[in-house]
């Protein structure tokens, strides 16, 4: 969506005087923000369980222990501190 919005916007800015006003510096890019949110919820979905907080080396157990009370178990809540855990 974000690469269609700014293709758009160079499109109706095409006939402007200006290449500021053209939006020639503006260059699209493709994130993977959703993709990485669907590989997060999966692996949540397998491996985040909230009951497993007194088993050693569950990701619920790490959590509690180095204290991230940002990760949750809804991804979208916070997916970057999700991300920044996993990847701890």
């Amino acid at each position: 969506l974000t690469v269609e919005r700014a293709t758009g916007s160079k499109n109706h800015n095409v006939n402007e005087w200006r290449g500021i006003d053209r939006l020639e510096g503006l260059i699209p890019v493709v994130e993977d923000w959703h993709a990485k949110v669907c590989l997060l919820k999966a692996i949540w979905k397998l491996l985040y369980k909230t009951s497993s907080g007194s088993n050693s080396g569950a990701l619920y157990h790490l959590r509690n222990l180095i204290q991230r009370r940002t990760v949750t178990v809804e991804i979208k809540s916070d997916p970057t501190a999700c991300e920044q855990f996993f990847l701890l």
